[in-house]
């Protein structure tokens, strides 16, 4: 999921070292993805991807791994090397996972769009590219934290509880004139994330007149993702120098 608003005045926004800003190719260096089996239990860490196009057209967006092992092998046969490729609807994002829990009852082997194999571990970089910009959302900001069980998927899960990413970058577009964030999520009261978790926007008006903010949040998973193009939309006002929150709920 993603979500773009917009005010009738600009308020003051932190800047994330560019890292949040929109890109036609971006590498993420020193990342991994999976599970060691070692004296105290299985070992996992993991991290994921989203994607945003802000353009008015279709994008394809290459997403690609490179092993620091020249020969570990990706659940598809691959060697070394990774290439996938993920089209975003215009105004829209997609959500990026590489690995998954190994069981057959938690996960389909027939699919391959998760290329860390099960019970493997993955170290390298990961890249992403295309040919118009688009904002991406990965690396070690959005990672599990490290976490040890007596089993793997266990451990996979329970490391994502205790994930060490909990915030989003939020930039200024000047062409859409919106700010935008790449990644929200509200997932909860599902089997394998009963408490789930979900995302809080705070608004801060920092001028001296009440600020009127209207707010897209564009769905593109989930129970709520009906149509697929679906947009859930909101408006609120701040007073001057006052913050909102808002919580996702659901």
């Amino acid at each position: 999921m993603l979500c773009v608003f917009a005010s009738s005045a600009i308020a003051v926004v932190e800047n994330a070292a560019n890292l949040g800003a929109k890109t036609t190719h971006r590498i993420y260096p020193g990342m991994r993805s999976g599970v060691i089996r070692t004296a105290r239990g299985w070992n996992a860490k993991d991290f994921a991807a989203s994607l945003m196009n802000p353009n008015s057209t279709e994008i394809t967006v290459v997403w690609k791994l490179t092993s620091d092992d020249p020969k570990y092998t990706f659940r598809d046969g691959r060697v070394g090397t990774w290439m996938g490729r993920t089209q975003i609807a215009a105004m829209h994002g997609t959500t990026l996972n590489f690995y998954a829990p190994a069981a057959a009852a938690r996960y389909d082997p027939a699919v391959t769009n998760f290329p860390v194999r099960p019970l493997s571990n993955f170290t390298g970089s990961v890249e992403f590219s295309s040919t118009l910009p688009f904002y991406v959302f990965s690396g070690h900001q959005f990672e599990s934290s490290e976490h040890t069980a007596g089993d793997p998927d266990m451990a996979w899960f329970e490391a994502w509880y205790a994930g060490t990413s909990d915030s989003v970058p939020v930039t200024w577009d000047q062409e859409l004139g919106q700010f935008v964030l790449p990644y929200t999520n509200y997932w909860h009261n599902v089997r394998e994330y009963p408490t789930g978790w979900h995302s809080t926007l705070s608004l801060k008006n920092n001028t001296d007149k009440t600020v009127t903010y209207s707010i897209q949040h564009f769905v593109d998973g989930g129970a709520h993702r009906d149509p697929p193009s679906s947009v859930l939309r909101r408006t609120i006002g701040t007073r001057p120098s006052k913050s909102r929150w808002l919580e996702g709920r659901n």
